[in-house]
C-alpha cells in the first residue's frame, strides 16, 4: 500500500472516530468504534492495490452514511423523539 493510500486511510479512520464522538447514543458511539477497528484489523495486510481502492471506496460511502445517521438521529434526540 502506498504511503498516500496509507495517510487516506488514517484519514478515514479518524473521521470516523469523530462522527461516533457525536453520536447522541453509547450504544452508537461503540458499534462504530468497533466495527472500524475490526475492519482496518482485517485488512491490515491487503496488498491487492485493487482490492485496497475498493475497501477505500466502501469507507468513503459507510463514512457518508454515518454521518447522515448522526445527523437524523442527533435531530430526532434534539426534538426528544429518540428511543434509546
Amino acid at each position: 500500500m502506498s504511503t498516500g493510500t496509507k495517510l487516506h486511510v488514517l484519514s478515514l479512520f479518524r473521521a470516523f472516530l469523530r462522527e461516533a464522538r457525536q453520536m447522541p447514543t453509547a450504544a452508537r458511539r461503540e458499534h462504530i468504534r468497533k466495527k472500524v477497528r475490526s475492519e482496518l484489523e482485517a485488512h491490515r495486510a491487503e496488498g491487492d492495490p485493487d482490492k485496497v481502492a475498493f475497501l477505500v471506496q466502501l469507507a468513503e460511502v459507510q463514512l457518508e452514511n454515518a454521518t447522515l445517521q448522526r445527523v437524523h438521529l442527533n435531530e430526532l434526540a434534539s426534538k426528544g423523539q429518540l428511543k434509546c
